[in-house]
């Protein structure tokens, strides 16, 4: 809820600082936990719903913040599929790992 509204939509996601806002129309809203007066079934930030907009409206596409940091994953320059499916993925090292004989078509 915001000062000037009883609705300004709802809690996707809680982090330790953040609370995670989807509302009408595709707005997403990050706010801080600072901003928050009141908890409970309801929400109250302590400003008009303008204000909110303007201060914490997001990209509604961008991803969610997370209380865990996010280890951003990059694929290496020296990567060779080609080894990889030689020495992991032929019929004969996996006949060996698993115990039996894979039937192929």
């Amino acid at each position: 809820m915001a000062l000037d509204s009883p609705y300004i939509g709802h809690v996707v996601r809680e982090t330790d600082d953040k609370v995670v806002v989807f509302g009408e129309k595709n707005d997403r809203y990050d706010i801080p936990k600072s901003e928050i007066q009141t908890t409970g079934r309801n929400v109250l930030i302590g400003l008009k719903l303008d204000e909110i907009s303007k201060k914490y409206k997001v990209k509604h596409d961008d991803p969610l913040p997370t209380t865990i940091p996010v280890e951003h994953w990059t694929q290496g320059e020296n990567l060779d599929l080609a080894t990889y499916e030689r020495k992991y993925l032929q019929k004969d090292c996996l006949t060996k790992e698993l115990g039996f004989q894979i039937k192929t078509m």
